[in-house]
């Protein structure tokens, strides 16, 4: 009996080592990927601008609604911009790309949940160009986009079906 009450005891040890090991890798696993995902105090998972020569699309959460960042060839173009609410939200995201400027932001349709955001967009950064979809809206955010473009001093161009942009060497068509 004793016998037995001895390897039972060795056995339970052997286990307990075991998930000490486990463990052990786990959290060496975890502190590993903590930094990547900007788990840790003053460690971003955010990334700066790309390479020169490349294309990076970047799709951002805005809820319900659109928001795209474009960057090409050193120009920075953002689709929409989500709901008013959303705006802080997505000048975070343009900075934590290393954007301090866009080249252009492209107003797909006037709707709230597309245009809310570019007010603190335009609030934040400077905005060479406004392409606009030239359907006009007359509601308060419309309004309010609006008058932010034009405090901005942004130019504005309406954009038409089968036009073509060049966004730092890549073609964009409507």
């Amino acid at each position: 009996m004793a016998r037995g009450s001895l390897a039972a005891a060795q056995a339970s040890t052997r286990v307990r080592e075991r998930d000490s090991i486990s463990h052990y890798w786990i959290l060496l696993l975890v502190l590993f990927l903590m930094p990547g995902c900007g788990l840790l105090p003053g460690v971003s998972a955010e990334t700066s601008r790309p390479p020169s020569g490349s294309l990076s699309v970047s799709f951002i959460d805005v809820g319900q609604g659109d928001g795209v960042l474009v960057q090409s060839g050193g120009e920075e173009y953002l689709i929409d911009a989500g709901r008013a609410e959303e705006g802080a939200n997505v000048v975070d995201f343009l900075r934590g790309r290393g954007v301090d400027e866009l080249d252009g932001i492209v107003v797909s349709n006037p709707d709230a949940d597309h245009i809310g955001g570019f007010v603190d967009v335009l609030d934040a950064l400077e905005v060479e160009t406004v392409y606009a979809s030239g359907d006009p809206k007359g509601t308060l955010t419309y309004d309010t986009f609006l008058r932010a473009v034009r405090e901005e001093g942004a130019n504005v161009t309406t954009l038409r079906a089968g036009v073509r942009m060049d966004w730092g060497g890549v073609r964009a068509d409507v």
